[in-house]
């Protein structure tokens, strides 16, 4: 939202139709200009610049582990309790991602919670619900202030590209140009987008 409100101070015609939604869109059918997309990209329809890159954190409340204990390997995930991300797209949980000698490897605990929003698995985990894993800038002020503790540093999994895609097979109107330059930007002055 900074870079939209930035862009609609300095450019006072210009008007923006924001969804903010983590179900992935269709941008040809829908008629949009342009989406961010977390994930690896393969719809050869798109064209895409990539402009940044997205950290997961596994984390948990520092009250579950004293109660449940930290886990020194992921063998010992079974023993824990997880709140997990339903994908709005598919309705289906989203995986645990770990990388476990040199390969990334994706985990399916039987959850305790299933939730579809990313600041709501934050909250819950803080309040002791379980384990979680969510983009490490949506906890950082938590791991910050101690609210949260990282498990597992040292089996992150690679980061995901973060990329800003657009019909491939149209002209790049110049309100796109602005707006890719200006997330670009952005990301290279802030760490908001990790």
């Amino acid at each position: 939202m900074p870079v939209v409100a930035r862009m609609l101070r300095d450019y006072p015609e210009l008007r923006a139709d924001v969804r903010m939604s983590d179900q992935q869109c269709d941008l040809i059918r829908e008629g949009l200009d342009a989406a961010v997309r977390i994930m690896p990209l393969d719809d050869s329809r798109l064209a895409y610049r990539q402009v940044d890159e997205q950290h997961l954190t596994l984390c948990a409340s520092a009250a579950y582990l004293e109660r449940r204990g930290l886990p020194a390997h992921p063998d010992q995930l079974p023993d824990h309790d997880f709140v997990v991300f339903r994908n709005p797209t598919s309705g289906r949980q989203r995986p645990v991602q770990l990388q476990l000698g040199g390969a990334m490897i994706n985990l399916y605990p039987p959850y305790r919670v299933i939730l579809d929003d990313g600041e709501a698995l934050v909250q819950a985990a803080r309040l002791g619900a379980g384990l979680t894993q969510v983009p490490a800038y949506m906890a950082a002020e938590e791991l910050m202030r101690g609210d949260l503790v990282e498990v597992l540093p040292n089996f992150r999994p690679s980061p995901m590209p973060i990329s800003v895609v657009w019909p491939g097979n149209r002209l790049m109107p110049s309100r796109l140009r602005v707006f890719i330059d200006a997330l670009v930007a952005h990301c290279q002055r802030t760490s908001s987008c990790h």
